[in-house]
């Protein structure tokens, strides 16, 4: 009997023991809360886009410079070219139409005369004004042959001092400055003859030339068979 009740304790044991275990289980506590949701976060302003410049227009094309025409002449009138006062004789040719035949000096000659022959006579004739024209140079005031009459009367210093038995030397100064006179005396001379020359060269050996004549009208009273009136005259 007592085998058999503790039999049967040991089952109840058995299939109760599961809910004893249970029991003794501490009770469960209240359900966690459900987590908080997390904050989205806030979304970052993006940043406006800045405004893009306009882009440049493309360059033109350069336009290929085109040749400037050529200047067309504005057009004259037709005026007659004017004829020359004068042209040189060609006794070869025909006189033309309008022309005479005239002898007239040869002006290069006449001027390179003039300057060759003339500027030594006024500066040696300035020189000896400036010395009160001593020691027999007013002969300069006669053009060409002036400084060869000075030249022929003067003093010379050379000819006292050979003549000198004295003389030791102390006047040679004196005998170099007339030589250097003496010289200067010639080449004024011999100027002055050169030019004298060929200006009377340009002045005697005469060219002729083409002028063109002259012609004259005038408007005014003039004598009309017994009586005056008025009329055209002239020379032609």
């Amino acid at each position: 009997m007592l085998r058999a009740a503790c039999g049967v304790l040991a089952a109840a044991l058995v299939a109760f023991a599961p809910v004893l275990a249970r029991a003794q289980e501490p009770a469960p506590g209240p359900a966690p809360a459900p987590p908080a949701a997390a904050p989205q976060p806030q979304p970052q302003a993006q940043p406006q886009p800045q405004p893009q410049p306009y882009p440049y227009p493309p360059p033109y094309p350069y336009a290929q410079p085109y040749p400037y025409p050529y200047a067309q002449p504005y057009p004259y009138p037709y005026a007659a070219r004017p004829l020359a006062a004068e042209m040189p004789y060609d006794p070869d040719k025909p006189i033309p139409d309008g022309y005479k035949v005239e002898e007239r000096a040869r002006k290069g000659a006449v001027i390179a005369g003039a300057i060759v022959a003339g500027v030594p006579y006024v500066i040696g004739l300035h020189v000896a004004a400036a010395s009160g024209f001593e020691n027999k140079s007013y002969w300069l005031v006669v053009p060409g042959v002036g400084p060869f009459l000075t030249l022929s009367t003067r003093d010379d210093s050379c000819d006292e001092n050979d003549n000198d038995p004295n003389n030791n030397g102390e006047n040679a100064a004196e005998c170099l400055g007339d030589v250097a006179v003496a010289m200067l005396l010639v080449t004024d001379g011999l100027m002055q003859t050169a030019g004298g020359v060929v200006l009377a060269i340009g002045l005697t050996a005469r060219k002729k030339v083409l002028v063109r004549e002259q012609t004259s009208v005038k408007f005014g009273p003039m004598r009309v068979g017994r009586g005056r009136g008025l009329g055209l005259y002239g020379t032609f």
